[in-house]
Order: C-alpha cells, then structure tokens, then sequence
C-alpha cells in the first residue's frame, strides 16, 4: 500500500497577482476610450503578444535548467 502524499496547498497571494491583472484588465476594457483597429492591426498585435508571452516563458524555463 502506498502511504497518502500530501498536498500541496498554494496560499491565495501566490495567484493574487493574476487576479489583479486580471481585474485592472476588466477596468481598462469597460473604462478605456475604443480605438478603431483594423481586424490586420488586430491579427498583428496578437501575434506580437503571443510571441512575448511565449518568450517569457520558455526563457524563464530556460533560465532555471541552466542556474
């Protein structure tokens, strides 16, 4: 028999920034003025951010194999 592992428990402030994020980009998108983008400009943005977002994280992973 294999003995019961414990979970892992994350405190709420681990994803406190994520809901902050979160909520200011709720605010931004109801209280902000609407610029009028293009649907290209659009594609354009998203893929940029996406490239970031992913260069972010295969960085950091990077970044902790090699330290």
């Amino acid at each position: 028999m294999e003995a019961d592992t414990p979970q892992i428990r994350k405190p709420f402030f681990t994803f406190l920034p994520v809901v902050l994020v979160f909520i200011w980009l709720v605010v931004i998108a109801f209280f902000g003025r609407s610029f009028p983008l293009n649907p290209v400009d659009v594609l354009v943005l998203s893929a940029v951010y996406l490239l970031f977002a992913c260069t972010s994280v295969w960085g950091i992973g990077w970044l902790t194999t090699v330290h």
